[in-house]
């Protein structure tokens, strides 16, 4: 026991523990040199298009967090199908390539967020979708049987909700490549063919 300045006991940490921690830290700045070395995959977004933004829920105004907006449209990037890291894409050897030798692709994105951002809690819900369907009425406690959550409008059903009380913005983007055109669904596509 070691007294402090104003006479205060000050417990020292036990050797053992100091090398413990000592170990730990080198362990994590070790685990971190090798994660940062590792190469990264590359894909990236080259377009967005928006097509279509406004008011969701009918224009709803949620206690301490405001109106809601809806964002939809399309984002179009690309990958290397000659990068290794790619290599677990089915058939991308065999994809169409673009002139930089990469493999286009397309999906739709779904945005829900507080109109006023600054009322939001700055987190995001992101569900991938099932077969083209949003899953996240059972977590937001809200009625099932629609894919655009923005068409809700009875009060009762909103004001009941997880998400959109809390301030959250949430987030569906596409990856079925086997859908029709869109209904309300997600999905990833061939920018040789429209989504919309």
């Amino acid at each position: 026991m070691v007294l402090t300045a104003d006479g205060a006991p000050f417990a020292r940490a036990p050797i053992s523990n100091k090398r413990k921690l000592s170990r730990l830290g080198v362990a994590t700045l070790l685990a971190t040199s090798v994660l940062a070395a590792t190469s990264v995959a590359q894909a990236r977004t080259t377009q967005i298009q928006i097509l279509n933004r406004g008011t969701a829920f009918g224009g709803h105004s949620f206690a301490g967090v405001g109106q809601y907006e809806f964002i939809t449209g399309i984002a179009t990037g690309e990958v290397s199908p000659t990068n290794p890291q790619n290599g677990i894409i089915t058939d991308i050897q065999l994809a169409p390539r673009n002139g930089h030798g990469n493999v286009v692709y397309q999906h739709n994105f779904y945005i829900l967020q507080p109109l006023d951002s600054s009322k939001g809690n700055r987190k995001m819900m992101y569900e991938p979708p099932n077969r083209g369907g949003k899953t996240y009425q059972t977590l937001n406690n809200t009625p099932t049987g629609t894919n655009d959550p923005a068409a809700l409008t009875d009060p009762a059903v909103l004001d009941d909700s997880f998400l959109w009380t809390r301030g959250y913005t949430t987030v569906w983007t596409g990856w079925e490549n086997n859908l029709g055109p869109l209904t309300g669904t997600n999905r990833l596509g061939d920018p040789g063919k429209s989504l919309a």
